[in-house]
């Protein structure tokens, strides 16, 4: 993705009803969501690896 990054943040986790694929973003369902946050504390930097 480049220097543009790629966002995690609270949506659908599915594309029946996100409505098609995301922009690449990384939804997760609000209670997972939550926990995630509470996880990050301050600056932190997440390392996301795919195969495509």
């Amino acid at each position: 993705m480049g220097q543009k990054g790629i966002f995690i943040h609270e949506g659908p986790n599915n594309l029946n009803d996100n409505g098609g694929e995301s922009a690449g973003c990384i939804h997760l369902a609000p209670p997972d969501a939550e926990n995630f946050y509470n996880w990050v504390t301050g600056r932190t930097r997440i390392q996301i690896s795919y195969p495509w």
